[in-house]
């Protein structure tokens, strides 16, 4: 999960393929388990594509901006 934080501080809004073939875990894991986690602590925020292929958007909060920020700044995580 905080690997997400992370890369989405370093790449802004992306899409969820984008972001589970970057931080190397299923798209089921990452809309099953890790995108609702950080949306319920309000870390990201997220939006459906109307158009095909029907991709989710996600994107840091400010909230989110700040806790990646931290990790990085502490080196626990650091995206490539």
């Amino acid at each position: 999960m905080l690997l997400t934080l992370v890369f989405l501080r370093d790449k802004g809004k992306s899409n969820q393929n984008a972001v589970s073939k970057a931080i190397r875990v299923t798209s089921d894991t990452l809309r099953k388990s890790v995108t609702p986690e950080l949306e319920k602590r309000k870390l990201i925020a997220t939006e459906q594509q109307e158009d095909f292929p029907f991709s989710i958007d996600i994107w840091l909060t400010e909230k989110g901006k700040k806790v990646a920020t931290k990790l990085c700044e502490a080196g626990i995580f650091d995206y490539p």
